[in-house]
């Protein structure tokens, strides 16, 4: 959408220190689409990084646009290992008959 390119350009700023052991991986740029719908949105881009470097994007907001898929509903996954434990074991019911 907007940039075309898909891209943004961020200067980091700080202390000479700071900059020299800065690196990418340290950097991330992101946005919230949490919250929106289907549809075009104009969002605020956020980065994370280092404290003692300051930040300035190209852009301060970038233009999505946003899409359903076609897929099917899929139960959600978990961890829970109780519930994992009730699934292997369903003799470990709590409706005890005796």
């Amino acid at each position: 959408m907007s940039p075309s390119s898909g891209r943004l350009t961020l200067t980091a700023k700080g202390s000479k220190s700071a900059i020299d052991k800065l690196k990418a991986s340290d950097v991330e740029a992101y946005i919230n689409a949490g919250d929106l719908n289907e549809g075009t949105h104009e969002v605020k881009v956020q980065v994370n990084g280092p404290q003692n470097v300051t930040w300035t994007l190209s852009r301060s907001k970038v233009k999505v646009k946003l899409t359903s898929t076609d897929t099917e509903d899929q139960p959600a996954s978990t961890n829970d290992r109780k519930n994992q434990k009730d699934q292997q074991d369903p003799s470990t019911d709590d409706d005890d008959q005796g």
